[in-house]
């Protein structure tokens, strides 16, 4: 630490060169990111509680208040009842739901999940001192339910699903993965980080619209394409018995136990995420849903003029190509400040098209890469 206070011009200076060297998504040129500029009316909301520490709640009693509605609204949206936490991030939330299975189910210690989840869950089942099978994959790259009815049992504690996976954006079969946590009397997960603020805006199989159907526990992000700022996640319970299991006492706050990992809680994502959903509603998500349904469908067009097909047909807007020389490519175009991601497992170049992500904007990218596919 500095003997000497910094003088405020240098500080600023300091600050303002780890501003600029950032990439900005209004440049569009951030097309492997499941982020997005957050929404104005949500950011000025997060900005307007710095101090808030919403862990020790009673002296917050209004941000508290907003939590709740906040929860009673992705409740509404998932198709669970209004109860949980608002976190920090899905990871959190994963952690929590394992958490909660773990103390209704100590007896138990098996975790079951495809080869498409987040690398919280494995994360997870690390701290917990859990066992984690791995179920592999079908051909549409969603985890396998039969190979899941022949791995789930007595020893099972738990089933997690992806609605919206972070590779491909896929979907598993909720309803099976339900109906298997139910015959095994395990807890049912479903991980919707992505795909929470996205599915249910969509016409597709019924599943979308109420993801939560029949879970435990989901975890579901609004600072993805909920727009709001980080940090703001979301634990969902169906029964709020399971809150209460990981309740812990702090008798020196203002309440005489609290719940979660955290401490310190950020009131200011909760004021963030609330604001960002009053103002954008069904309808604001639902045209922005179909916004980047129609630029992903502009970008496998675009991809085809190249002769590349998706790895599987996207239902969201993510969006995977096979092409040699994957990682090399990869490393060409963020040499020329473009900044796509990379899929391991098909080894293909993966691309999210957020809402910064135009249709001219995946022109400008395609023509680009054509010209690094040809020049190599």
């Amino acid at each position: 630490m500095l003997e000497t206070p910094l003088p405020p011009g240098k500080s600023a200076a300091r600050l303002a060169r780890a501003r600029l060297s950032q990439v900005t998504f209004g440049s569009g040129r951030v097309l492997g990111s499941m982020y997005t500029d957050p929404h104005p009316v949500g950011l000025a909301a997060y900005q307007a509680f710095p101090e808030a520490n919403l862990g020790n709640s009673r002296l917050y009693p209004g941000v508290a208040e907003l939590e709740q509605q906040l929860l009673e609204w992705l409740g509404d949206l998932m198709a669970m009842p209004g109860e949980g936490l608002i976190t920090s991030g899905a990871t959190e939330a994963n952690v929590m739901a394992l958490w909660a299975a773990r103390e209704a189910r100590p007896e138990r210690k098996v975790v079951l999940y495809g080869a498409n989840a987040h690398f919280s869950l494995p994360k997870a089942i690390d701290l917990l001192g859990l066992e984690g099978r791995i179920i592999p994959l079908d051909r549409e790259f969603t985890l396998d339910t039969e190979r899941l009815r022949e791995a789930a049992g007595d020893d099972t504690l738990a089933i997690v699903g992806q609605a919206g996976s972070t590779e491909l954006g896929l979907c598993d079969d909720l309803q099976v993965l339900g109906e298997v946590a139910e015959e095994a009397g395990a807890h049912y997960h479903v991980d919707a980080a992505f795909g929470g603020f996205i599915l249910p805006f969509l016409s597709g199989p019924p599943q979308w619209s109420r993801l939560g159907h029949g879970a435990d526990t989901l975890a579901v992000d609004p600072h993805k394409l909920g727009r709001a700022p980080i940090p703001a996640g979301a634990f969902l319970v169906r029964d709020a018995d399971l809150l209460r299991k990981l309740a812990r006492a702090a008798p020196y706050l203002t309440r005489e136990s609290q719940v979660g990992v955290l401490g310190t809680r950020c009131s200011a994502g909760v004021a963030g995420a609330w604001a960002t959903v009053a103002a954008m509603g069904r309808q604001g998500y639902r045209r922005q849903a179909r916004a980047c349904i129609a630029a992903t469908a502009h970008l496998v067009a675009a991809m085809a003029e190249l002769d590349l097909a998706p790895v599987v047909e996207p239902p969201l807007n993510i969006a995977a190509f096979g092409l040699p020389g994957v990682r090399e490519v990869q490393q060409r175009l963020m040499d020329e400040g473009w900044y796509p991601s990379r899929v391991a497992k098909p080894e293909a170049l993966r691309l999210v098209v957020m809402p910064h992500v135009t249709p001219g904007i995946v022109d400008r990218f395609v023509e680009r890469l054509g010209i690094q596919l040809k020049t190599g």
